[in-house]
């Protein structure tokens, strides 16, 4: 596992969430996406993650094909200790050449995990 859960937890909430102890991570290259789900020692879910991009086509200035990301999503969630979940989310996307590609990311502390 290698503290891979840990990425993009911030540091302060490091002692405040439960670590799993079991992580399943299923992946599909082909469509640049994965997921993960951790379980505590009860077996309860403690962790989610998953991450995606959509790509299109294009042609470059010598007229090669270029697979560009056109859209991209990280989530991930965090059961805390007091049972309410710490959710972080980064998006972004193609808006052009004179605005971002992609928004701060953003945390959350929710009732209940809202990612499945």
């Amino acid at each position: 596992m290698k503290n891979e859960w840990m990425k993009s937890l911030p540091s302060e909430y490091a002692v405040k969430v439960v670590p799993p102890v079991k992580l399943d991570t299923f992946a599909d290259p082909s469509a640049r996406s994965e997921k993960s789900h951790g379980y505590d020692s009860a077996n309860e879910r403690c962790f989610y993650q998953h991450a995606y991009a959509v790509t299109t086509e294009r042609f470059d200035e010598d007229d090669n094909f270029l697979e560009v990301v056109t859209y991209f999503e990280k989530a991930r969630a965090w059961r805390m200790k007091d049972g309410r979940w710490l959710t972080y989310l980064f998006r972004g996307g193609e808006e052009g050449d004179c605005r971002e590609r992609a928004a701060p990311a953003s945390y959350t502390v929710r009732l209940s995990n809202p990612f499945r």
